[in-house]
């Protein structure tokens, strides 16, 4: 009779790096490019610019507009749930890590928009973005900022499960969760603020957009780092140190920032 094999749980950090550096232009382009960009010719409008955080296109209904800014939430939620499917029928640790992080944030970041725009005004979800009626600008405003809370803290608590499901209890599931989602989000609002300030609009730009989506659509990312438990059975999650994924994210990240940092404009 042998004694069981004690629980191992190793998460590369350079590999984590690696990874926001290919996460961060893919979901972003995913927002713009496959949300906004793509409604804005879908509907006939005049496509102008593609900034690495922004999109410029004109349209010339009500009806268009609104698609147009609805698109990037839209492809966000899209992704999240395919991501998530995708993440329960991932085998291994390498394919977990990449797929949570993607359908966690992806949700923080479509439902956040709800908040962002109910609590704050601004953003694609808002009342003014949305050419809304006056008279219907609060109710939106509480409705979207309700929605936005809830499903949240919803997503927060999902995937904090998730992490504690992949990573297990124990001390060194804790100290990977903590660390993992705190590097993460700081690492996503580090790199977001370094491509943001290349615009050629301003700060405002980069508070909005940038800061906005990551920094704050992130922020979830704290709380999963605080839900990390010790209680429950360990885990053996190893993802070794991939450096043709850090090269890929570190390739990636630099054409994203030459090429959509200063803005293409058509």
């Amino acid at each position: 009779m042998t004694s069981p094999q004690p629980s191992r749980v190793s998460i590369d950090r350079l590999t984590v790096i690696g990874l926001v550096l290919l996460l961060l232009p893919m979901l972003t382009m995913l927002h713009e490019i496959g949300g906004h960009a793509a409604a804005c010719l879908a509907v006939g409008g005049d496509l102008r610019a593609i900034g690495a955080f922004y999109v410029d296109c004109s349209t010339t209904t009500p009806l268009a507009r609104r698609i147009v800014v609805g698109a990037g939430v839209s492809a966000d939620m899209v992704i999240a749930v395919l991501a998530w499917r995708a993440w329960r029928g991932a085998r291994t640790p390498l394919a977990q890590l990449l797929l949570w992080l993607v359908w966690t944030a992806k949700g923080f970041v479509a439902i956040g928009y709800f908040a962002f725009s109910g609590l704050v005004g601004i953003g694609d979800l808002s009342p003014r973005a949305l050419l809304l009626p006056e008279s219907s600008m609060l109710g939106w405003r509480v409705s979207a900022a309700l929605i936005g809370i809830i499903g949240y803290r919803w997503v927060m608590l999902r995937s904090a499960a998730a992490a504690r499901h992949m990573l297990g209890g124990g001390s060194d599931g804790v100290v990977t969760q903590q660390w993992l989602a705190w590097g993460f989000y700081a690492a996503m609002g580090g790199s977001a603020l370094v491509v943001g300030a290349l615009n050629p609009l301003g700060l405002g730009v980069m508070l909005q957009s940038a800061a906005a989506s990551t920094l704050g659509g992130l922020a979830g990312f704290i709380g999963i780092a605080r839900m990390a438990d010790k209680d429950g059975a360990g885990a053996d999650f190893v993802v070794p140190r991939h450096w043709p994924l850090i090269g890929a994210g570190f390739a990636m990240f630099a054409a994203y920032a030459a090429v959509l940092g200063p803005t293409l404009r058509f």
